[in-house]
């Protein structure tokens, strides 16, 4: 049956799977080593699971509990009433379940029932996103409302940038109860202008931070400078409020939110009592096709290309799919992909959904989705958070996306209600995907990865540190409460540069204006450029470096909701990319070359896998010099193989930055002497180490940079690889890897061997991130090179 014959109810995922293994199977030439040519390559049944409950004792207040049973709420799960039960001891608690599993319960009923016993008590919950955000004010509004009389004094208020001042202010005097907003508020209002909140956080009971494992890298790092400023804020008042941190599974649990809080009373709290409906996961590999010719590659079709397809043919089939990518471009490319293969009428009812659009249009898809008037969505991981879209009937994940709790974030999205639903990883040629075709079985029992940051990012800290001296002055004594001795130094260091003064022993901001305007708690950078459509004149988008020079370099192609720009000019004095509307089916992509300038202090261990051959592992800081010096451009749709030829760009444009490294110095290359494609194959190697990475670390494939070029003057006698975390300052992913480095190199070895092409894809030696279009990558070099240093 094909999709437009489809009529009626849906497919049982069962039957829906049976018509694609029909449609989809056997495509494709005969394999290599005679694999089979199956698309859907594995299929794993993820049976349903009960619901665990628990008596609460003692219960609720009698409102609650008749606001739940109005609410068709009988019993709590299990983890819920650990948790209620955790901070009324008075503990911290880390709640670490699965989506849809009721974290919110968890935190609404615990501060509705303070609120109720003292009715002066305050809670402060913090989002990541505003449309998280909104979607839980809705939901804790109607929580109140249940309570009826009991709840008519509890004052829930959203406050986020959007609003008017009037309007700010007008919340501000309410005096509510409990404050839903981000990050960015609290930092430029409950912070910045603490005396603006003296009742609300000399009465702040809880700090509730949700979808806490997003709090990772630069974010995270900036989100525990920020915390320990609201902490101070709280003590200024004499508050010392609880923290209840609700995240996705992740390895590291209690270390990330220590991390972030800075304290170490936590509860973690990890067994899920929610039930699960019946799910099946694919993992789907799109169709190689093999020349008779020995001497030609294997091609792989698209791997966008064949989610676009699966994503029609589950539209056709009336399931309710939500299709998520790794970057918004692949969002929108696939969404133009489905644009000009589909008639008017078939794309009425699917969408795109990224950062950047206005907060109206993303209402508008949330609502569709969540009441059925939307069919598919191609997204970002935008939707991966909490908000509500109602019951999906599949989910596709167009390539791995960096991390097994982000797969299963993505994955909870589908099977809400009583409903069965599907499950689609869609394998890219990246190395990970590659290896989880070859050990599908892994994504089910491997260990979720360790959630990151680095709250001793220079960069970073010394912006907090002018920040927290604006609101609140403070001596040696505050800081050591606070922040490890790096950060102590560092302010010695501000007062030494004049960044601060001292008066008493107490530092000072000693400028007039305000600091925290300048600080952007999602980049560790503090300039923006506006993207401007220059035959409008209006702003279309905002970008910011290191991406600035790499996606929008003049000549570059930017698409926006699905139109497509020309970049005319990047203006660097008035922050301004001008580009031109123009109708075309091409991309681009940037070229450059990296020099990396290494600092002397650093940490270094050997490893020895063959008597003789000491590999070099190191660690520390230095510089990474990365200049854009060209680009190629070609069409969406890429048949060709071989790389289009450079456009020079009229001048190179440099990005430096100061970061964290790893590397991995191999033994003198007379060692190698038998290996004659060593260059290429080192090139090589650095890729399948990059590509894997993520495996072992939890980051993004763009929070990572590498090179081999050996620029370095302390080692350029021995070949070197270099991994470096992308940001400026670093955010702690190559430092890492530092002791995973064993496991890391055995993974690329084994990636190399049973990759089935002849001299290198994007499934081992090739990288779609490669400044140079993959230009002298050897396979065969890779595959020795560790075959010399691993194998007796």
């Amino acid at each position: 049956m094909s999709p437009e014959a489809s009529t009626g109810p849906r497919l049982s995922a069962p039957n829906l799977l049976q018509e694609l293994k029909a449609a989809y199977n056997g495509r494709g030439s005969a394999r290599l080593n005679g694999e089979s040519t199956d698309t859907l390559v594995h299929i794993e049944k993820l049976p349903a699971r009960q619901a665990v409950f628990q008596e609460l004792a003692p219960p609720l207040p009698p409102p609650l509990t008749r606001a739940l049973a109005d609410r068709g709420i009988s019993q709590l799960y299990s983890h819920q009433v650990e948790s209620i039960e955790a901070l009324r001891e008075g503990r911290n608690i880390g709640l670490v379940t699965a989506t849809a599993s009721g974290k919110t319960l968890s935190f609404n009923l615990p501060v509705l029932e303070t609120i109720l016993k003292e009715p002066q008590a305050t809670a402060l919950y913090i989002f990541p996103t505003n449309a998280l955000m909104n979607d839980q004010l809705t939901t804790l509004n109607g929580l109140i409302a249940n309570l009826g009389e009991a709840g008519a004094g509890i004052r829930a208020f959203k406050y986020n940038g959007a609003m008017a001042d009037d309007e700010k202010k007008a919340i501000r005097r309410s005096r509510p109860n409990i404050l839903l907003t981000n990050p960015e508020l609290v930092h430029l209002s409950l912070t910045a202008w603490h005396k603006a909140w003296p009742d609300f956080l000399r009465n702040l009971r809880y700090i509730v931070i949700d979808e806490v494992h997003t709090y990772r890298g630069v974010f995270g790092s900036h989100i525990a400078h920020l915390l320990r400023r609201l902490r101070r804020a709280c003590a200024y008042y004499g508050a010392n409020p609880q923290f209840i941190c609700c995240s996705a599974t992740i390895g590291n649990p209690k270390e990330l939110v220590e991390k972030l809080t800075g304290l170490d009373n936590f509860k973690i709290i990890s067994n899920d009592g929610a039930g699960k409906n019946e799910r099946y996961f694919v993992i789907w590999q799109p169709p190689t096709y093999i020349s008779e010719s020995s001497q030609a590659e294997p091609v792989t079709r698209s791997y966008l290309e064949e989610t676009v397809d699966l994503f029609k043919q589950l539209v056709g089939f009336k399931y309710s799919t939500l299709c998520f990518s790794r970057l918004r471009r692949y969002a929108e490319n696939m969404y133009r992909m489905c644009l000009e293969q589909s008639g008017t009428r078939q794309m009425e009812r699917v969408t795109v959904y990224r950062a950047g659009l206005r907060p109206e249009e993303r209402v508008a898809i949330e609502r569709g989705l969540k009441e059925g008037e939307v069919d598919g969505v191609f997204s970002t991981n935008a939707l991966e958070l909490g908000v509500d879209i109602g019951g999906l009937d599949a989910v596709i994940i167009a390539g791995y996306p960096g991390s097994q709790m982000a797969v299963w974030q993505q994955a909870g999205r589908a099977g809400r209600g009583d409903k069965d639903a599907t499950v689609f990883l869609v394998a890219s040629q990246n190395p990970i995907d590659q290896y989880f075709l070859a050990n599908p079985t892994a994504l089910f029992n491997r260990q979720p990865e360790s959630a990151l940051l680095n709250v001793e990012n220079e960069n970073i800290a010394r912006q907090h540190l002018v920040c927290m001296a604006k609101e609140l002055p403070f001596n040696r004594a505050d800081l050591q409460l606070y922040y490890p001795p790096s950060i102590i130094k560092l302010a010695e260091k501000l007062i030494e540069e004049k960044g601060l003064v001292t008066r008493r022993g107490y530092c000072l901001y000693p400028g007039e204006d305000n600091p925290h305007s300048r600080l952007s708690l999602r980049t560790s950078t503090t300039r923006k450029f506006q993207i401007v459509n220059t035959s409008t004149g209006r702003e279309i988008g905002l970008i910011e470096p290191p991406n600035l020079y790499t996606e929008t370099h003049p000549g570059a192609i930017y698409t926006h909701s699905g139109e497509t720009f020309r970049v005319e000019k990047l203006d660097e004095i008035t922050n301004k990319v001008l580009v031109r509307p123009e109708v075309t089916n091409h991309i681009t992509s940037s070229v450059a070359r990296t020099q990396i300038k290494m600092d002397q202090d650093s940490e270094q261990r050997l490893v020895e896998f063959r008597p003789g051959l000491p590999l070099k592992i190191g660690k520390g800081r230095g510089e990474v010099i990365e200049q854009v010096y060209g680009y190629r451009e070609s069409p969406l749709f890429q048949r060709n193989r071989r790389p289009p030829d450079v456009i020079d760009l009229d001048r190179p444009l440099t990005i430096q930055s100061q970061t964290e490294l790893l590397w991995l110095i191999l033994p003198p290359r007379e060692k190698f002497a038998t290996i004659a494609a060593f260059d290429s194959g080192l090139h090589g190697l650095e890729h399948l180490l990059l590509g894997l990475l993520p495996l072992e670390v939890m980051c993004d494939p763009t929070d990572i940079g590498s090179t081999s070029d050996g620029a370095d003057i302390l080692h350029s006698a021995h070949p070197t690889i270099y991994l470096f975390d992308s940001c400026e300052g670093g955010a702690g992913f190559a430092h890492g890897c530092y002791s995973r480095i064993e496991d890391l190199l055995q993974l690329a070895y084994s990636t190399v061997k049973s990759c089935r092409c002849v001299a290198g894809c994007p499934a081992c030696v090739q990288s779609a991130r490669c400044r140079e279009a993959n230009d002298r990558v050897s396979k065969q070099g890779a595959r020795l090179i560790l075959q010399h240093l691993l194998t007796a």
